[in-house]
């Protein structure tokens, strides 16, 4: 078979020549444009290297379920010579998410609107990786390896298919219309995988980046996630993705241990703990947060209780944590008057937040528990979209209740300080993996102290988590950082003063 210019795209469609029948058949185009600068020189090379068509497949033959389906490519392509050289692995940093550009966003939006209409409408969201591509005004001379990949990836998309560049130098995102089965999107993407894999020009010199891609299949039939979560999803599954790898997953992964959990629920299989959250300057706890661990028989701990996206066993889960917690928070505060301003801390799951009159519900709720909003402080976790346009308006209703708002895990997820000048939160609870590495990195102490100024500009308090030695605690405290949970947190408070609360053990 001759050759074929890698900025051309394949007449023959999909990798196995014909599309498969779930698809409406797409008749490609003649290029629009001339070529990239040295593709006629690239075709000589890829003959240098073996890289004949029929030698770049890449993928098993086989395919699993696409809940836990990892295609390593880099182990068959070596056989064929195209092995991509391993390059390091860039995953998303601590508030690192996919700042998706607003036509793409608005795109895919569209296509979960249509699959809500109509049940048996399928698509696809697609995150790509070219490791080691640098921004355009850094690199004076050469081909911008970045723009080859971009056109690449445009070629090899078919007609409607929606591809935009992200912030992030060799970062793509896209959204694929019309996908009916996991066999298409499979395809798909190994064409795609095909043509990353084939080497670019930097000036006259050839160049093999490394490259990852996810693709998210949201199949005919299954009930769509948000936009913003379908994206974080994409992100997800990409670093999961080793360099030279693609990875397809479901929009929805099962939480680990959600079945032990529904027996836990109705069997009494979790033990209650609650973690004080202490204010340092006056040395007293401002609320205790609730813990449920999951226990096998001898009483091991399996982990904690949680419910990931199921919105029913998130509300058991939420109503299960009143019913343990409430007789030992009252019980305690009620045994010194200055412990009256303590709340309880009730970490909730995205999907109630995200439900249309939650309040409401919420305040029927806490009211049978004989509580009061001003008793309740809700945790809400990093997974909420905080780029929801509804979001603002359904916490506000949790706020005007008088429940205190805390941001949870802040660091991971979709957190981001540029929007937390719209919610009405009144605390950031810092990950717990920011304080250790601040005493090793520099950047990661700026970071952390950036995060603490700002929250107190916009009169956010500030909590760390998982304090474990006097040096973390003094760290913070310097930062301006009022709270802290963990063992050096409790060394502030009075003897005694915990007498009698189920106490979480202290996780580092």
């Amino acid at each position: 078979m001759p050759d074929r210019d890698p900025a051309t795209p394949d007449p023959t469609g999909p990798a196995t020549g014909s599309p498969p029948d779930s698809l409406p058949t797409w008749a490609r185009p003649a290029p629009p444009a001339a070529a990239e600068p040295g593709a006629r020189w690239l075709m000589a090379a890829r003959r240098w290297w073996g890289l004949a068509e029929g030698d770049t497949a890449h993928g098993p033959a086989g395919s699993g379920p696409i809940s836990a389906s990892s295609r390593p490519v880099a182990a068959e392509a070596s056989a064929s010579g195209s092995t991509p050289v391993a390059g390091p692995r860039l995953t998303p940093g601590p508030s690192e998410g996919i700042d998706a550009p607003a036509p793409l966003l608005e795109r895919l939006q569209r296509n979960v609107a249509h699959a809500v209409r109509h049940p048996g409408h399928g698509f696809a969201v697609l995150r790509v990786q070219i490791e080691g591509v640098t921004a355009r005004a850094s690199r004076p001379r050469g081909a911008d390896v970045g723009r080859q990949a971009e056109r690449r990836l445009q070629l090899a998309l078919r007609p409607g298919d929606a591809l935009a560049p992200l912030a992030r130098p060799g970062a793509f995102a896209a959204v694929l219309d019309g996908v009916g089965s996991e066999a298409a999107l499979e395809q798909l993407t190994r064409r795609l995988a095909r043509e990353l894999a084939e080497p670019y020009l930097d000036g006259h010199e050839p160049v093999r980046p490394a490259w990852r891609l996810a693709a998210v299949f949201c199949a005919p039939g299954q009930p769509p996630r948000p936009a913003e979560a379908l994206l974080q999803r994409a992100e997800q599954a990409l670093a999961s993705a080793e360099p030279g790898h693609w990875v397809l997953v479901a929009p929805q992964p099962t939480p680990p241990g959600a079945h032990r959990l529904q027996q836990a629920l109705a069997g009494g299989g979790l033990q209650l703990g609650l973690e004080p959250q202490v204010d340092f300057a006056r040395a007293c706890v401002t609320a205790l947060g609730v813990r449920l661990a999951l226990r096998d028989a001898p009483g091991q701990a399996l982990g904690p209780a949680e419910a990931g996206d199921d919105d029913q066993l998130a509300a058991a889960l939420l109503q299960h944590q009143l019913q343990r917690a409430v007789e030992p928070f009252v019980r305690w505060r009620a045994a010194d008057r200055a412990r009256q301003a303590c709340r309880l801390a009730l970490p909730v799951a995205t999907p109630l937040v995200r439900r249309a009159g939650w309040a409401d519900e919420l305040a029927a709720l806490l009211q049978g528990a004989g509580l009061g909003g001003s008793d309740v402080q809700l945790e809400l976790p990093p997974t909420l979209p905080l780029h929801d346009r509804n979001l603002p308006a359904r916490l506000q209703a949790l706020a005007q209740q008088r429940l205190s708002l805390a941001l949870d895990d802040f660091g991971t997820g979709q957190s981001s300080l540029s929007v937390l000048g719209r919610l009405p939160l009144a605390l950031l609870k810092i990950d717990r993996g920011f304080v250790p590495q601040a005493h090793e990195l520099e950047h990661h102490r700026v970071l952390l102290e950036s995060t603490v100024q700002a929250a107190g500009r916009l009169g956010i308090a500030t909590l760390g988590k998982g304090l474990q030695t006097v040096p973390q605690l003094a760290l913070l405290r310097g930062l301006g950082c009022q709270r802290g949970e963990g063992a050096a947190a409790r060394a502030l408070l009075a003897p005694g003063l915990l007498d009698g609360l189920p106490l979480a053990e202290p996780a580092g």
